[in-house]
């Protein structure tokens, strides 16, 4: 995230990089599972540039990524997300949003959850059927990043360089 001194005297510019990674798991025997991101592709960085004056920075967003997958477990299953940022100084957040699926549940969106540097596998999506086609779809990853004046800025600490990890696996 840049936030431009434009707006703020003391801020000079705040970085975010995210850079994603994928884990498929499932069970013995589990057939062929398939997660694939598309659209944005490389790393994703986000930069905030505007705001209201005597207010706090304007929120950054991203929602080019699209992610697919296929959970052919044999059982119920969902996607789970954590991240690593050492360092960590900004807020980031992200939110997967189900637009196509096949028939039937879609299953169980959790809403947007915020990316914290160490923090657990935390579920995105749950309750994903667990037969054909219903097992089947695809949806929009939305980053949304957030800095404030007692955040600092990039120059006195640091970029945040976060990777997140997503993981397909049975439930």
């Amino acid at each position: 995230m840049r936030l431009g001194q434009t707006y703020f005297s003391w801020f000079r510019h705040c970085v975010l990089h995210v850079f994603l990674a994928w884990i498929a798991i499932g069970p013995a025997g589990a057939l062929a599972q398939v997660f694939v991101f598309s659209g944005g592709g490389g790393a994703i960085n986000l930069s905030i540039d505007t705001a209201t004056t005597g207010s706090q920075p304007d929120a950054a967003t991203d929602n080019f990524t699209e992610l697919s997958w296929d959970a052919d477990y044999g059982v119920t299953s969902k996607i789970s997300v954590t991240t690593t940022c050492p360092s960590q100084n900004f807020s980031l957040f992200v939110e997967l949003s189900v637009t196509t699926y096949g028939s039937g549940s879609v299953g169980t969106e959790q809403g947007e959850i915020e990316l914290i540097n160490g923090m657990l596998d935390t579920d995105m999506l749950r309750d994903i059927p667990l037969s054909s086609p219903g097992r089947i779809g695809s949806g929009t990853l939305t980053y949304r990043a957030v800095a404030t004046a007692s955040d600092g800025n990039s120059n006195e600490n640091g970029d945040d360089i976060h990777t997140v990890t997503y993981t397909l696996t049975a439930q």
